[in-house]
């Protein structure tokens, strides 16, 4: 898989958005991706947060929606998207494929 560096911005409001909406996928789609992971509220910065939620997610096995989402060999590309909480120490981060 690659990164798509086209797709991050886009990804950033998408986290943004779900947060302010409190919607976890509430915005998928709006970036043309067709497949979409979502870490909600965990603990900022990033970089400690990303590697703990994706191997979460990972750990869901097959059959676990999370998993299949990023095992799938149809998904060439990946583009992330983060939105640190204003005056906390949490953020929205998430995962989005095409």
């Amino acid at each position: 898989m690659s990164r798509w560096t086209e797709g991050e911005a886009c990804a950033d409001a998408q986290a943004k958005s779900d947060y302010e909406t409190d919607t976890p996928h509430g915005a998928f789609g709006d970036c043309g991706e067709r497949g979409q992971d979502e870490c909600p509220g965990w603990p900022a910065p990033p970089e400690s947060m990303i590697e703990d939620c994706l191997a979460l997610m990972w750990a869901e096995g097959p059959g676990g929606g999370h998993y299949d989402t990023m095992a799938n060999p149809d998904f060439t590309e990946v583009a992330c998207g983060f939105y640190v909480i204003p005056g906390t120490d949490e953020l929205w981060a998430l995962q989005n494929f095409k």
